[in-house]
Formats: structure tokens, C-alpha cells, sequence
């Protein structure tokens, strides 16, 4: 077995890194945050795995599959994101091929948002794909309402080359608070800095990255958050390397504009599924 370099071995024990393989592909998940770190499939990654080395502790990890809950952004009384990225989440039982973890309320979590909750999230390498699944839980007395997205990081060779499939026709807003606006015919591309959300997509999307074609598709989920900072931006994240934003793009499933309402003892699921093209 080929052994982890030093800065590996101290990075996963901090983060509590666990691994998975399956169908020839790889994926590694973080109990801190409940997040997908890496999707390794035909030779190359397929998610954005961050600048490890600039990931200050407490503050969120950026890169993979961050899983936010229960508000999205600023768009709320609560932490920006909300409260699942800076927690650390349990590991359940799962078999090869699949990562499952699990956060419930506690005394911090109540402190910021008062409901009891459960989330799950499932990870499973399925033949040419990673299929993700957020299930939320209310085991309160009272009902709640929440917004939930999983803010996927998508990998590109260079974004100024990357194109984004099946949005065309859809009304976005800006940044949440914007007007709606109709885009452009075609697809999607980035020349500068993007923050859109397009509400009620049903039809699977295509990312083209160079030769390589991703297919996403979600269940439950209901809106698509398209997001990367531009240069400008990404000089003031500071777990970001300089240049690293032209190395992703965020297509995120989300629950955002219509929150969900679970009555005492109901449960929620969405799920994303990210499929390599046949070939």
C-alpha cells in the first residue's frame, strides 16, 4: 500500500478524513462540516478540493461539497450558510463504495437556530457517478422551515473554457435580492464573476470542461446556485490561492427559494447525482 505523505497523515487526522472506493473511482469525506472533499474517477478529480494549507480551524472548509443548512447565505437571523459547515458530524455505518454521516442538534446548534434536527448525508460511487443525498429529520414537537443546498464545487481546467448546459431560457436573480432577468440564448459561460440563482430547474444540466462532460441532475432540490467569485473577489477569501478561482465552478442543488416546512416526525430528502459521460 503506497503510504500518505506526513502533511496527508496530520490533514486527515485533523479533519478526520475517512476514504472510499468503488467501480475504479475514489472519494474522501470530512466528519468537520459533514462534506465530500473528493471525487477521483478516469484519471483526473472531478470536485475542487480547496487550498488545504490556507483552511483556518473553525472556519468552514472551503472546496468539495460544503452541505448548507438551515438558511442559505446571509438570507436569514442566523450564521451565514447556517450552522451544519462548522460542526462536526458523526460517522454512521456504510458499506464499500459509500460514506453516511449524521449531525442531531445539541446546546450549540439550539443556541443559533432553535429546533431539534437531524441531518444525514450519503455518499455512494455508483457506476460513472457520485450520487449525494441530504435527508433532514424534525424529531421535535413543533414544525420548522428551512432552506438547504449542497454547494458543490465542480473542478475545471481553466473556467474562461467551461460551459454549463441546460439553463438556457431560465429566469435567474442576482444574488437573491436581484430582479429576475432572462440570460442570453446558449449556454452558460464565465467571463467575469457569476452569482446566480435559477429557480424550479427540472432538466439535467451539462458541464463542459475542455474534452470532459459531466452530467448533474438532482431529486428534491428545486433551484440551481451557479457561483464563482471572479478575480477580484477571490483576492479577498483568504483560504483561497491566488488564481484557484479559475479552477472551479459552484453548481449547487438547492432548496431556496420555496423553504421546506417538516411537520413534527417528517423527513425531507434531496439528492445530486454527478455522471461521467460514456465514453
Amino acid at each position: 500500500m503506497t503510504q500518505m505523505p506526513p502533511h496527508q497523515q496530520d490533514r486527515d487526522a485533523v479533519l478526520d478524513i475517512r476514504r472510499s472506493a468503488a467501480h475504479r473511482m475514489s472519494m474522501a469525506a470530512s466528519s468537520y462540516g459533514g462534506q465530500v472533499l473528493d471525487w477521483q474517477a478516469h484519471g483526473r478529480e472531478w470536485l475542487f478540493p480547496g487550498s488545504p494549507g490556507l483552511h483556518r480551524p473553525g472556519s468552514p472548509l472551503r472546496g468539495g461539497v460544503p452541505v448548507i443548512f438551515p438558511q442559505f447565505a446571509a438570507w436569514g437571523d442566523g450564521p451565514r450558510h447556517g450552522i451544519a459547515r462548522h460542526r462536526r458530524w458523526l460517522w454512521l455505518p456504510a458499506p464499500d463504495g459509500e460514506l453516511a454521516l449524521a449531525l442531531q442538534a445539541s446546546e450549540q446548534t439550539l443556541a443559533a437556530w432553535p429546533h431539534p434536527f437531524r441531518l444525514e448525508l450519503h455518499a455512494r460511487l455508483a457506476s460513472r457517478s457520485l450520487c449525494l443525498a441530504l435527508t433532514v429529520h424534525n424529531p421535535g414537537s413543533t414544525p420548522f422551515s428551512f432552506c438547504a443546498a449542497l454547494h458543490t464545487y465542480l473542478r475545471v481546467g481553466d473556467i474562461g473554457d467551461a460551459a454549463l448546459y441546460g439553463l438556457d431560457g431560465h429566469d435567474y436573480l442576482e444574488s437573491l435580492h436581484g430582479p429576475r432577468q432572462r440570460p442570453p440564448r446558449g449556454p452558460l459561460t464565465f467571463a467575469g464573476p457569476v452569482d446566480r440563482v435559477y429557480p424550479e430547474v427540472a432538466a439535467p444540466l451539462r458541464l463542459q470542461d475542455g474534452d470532459d462532460t459531466l452530467g448533474i441532475e438532482m431529486d428534491g432540490f428545486r433551484d440551481v446556485v451557479v457561483w464563482n467569485p471572479g478575480e477580484a473577489a477571490a483576492r479577498q477569501l483568504d483560504d483561497l490561492a491566488p488564481g484557484d478561482h479559475r479552477r472551479f465552478v459552484c453548481v449547487e442543488a438547492g432548496r431556496i427559494l420555496d423553504p421546506v416546512t417538516l411537520k413534527p416526525g417528517e423527513r425531507w430528502q434531496g439528492r445530486q447525482r454527478l455522471s461521467l459521460a460514456a465514453g
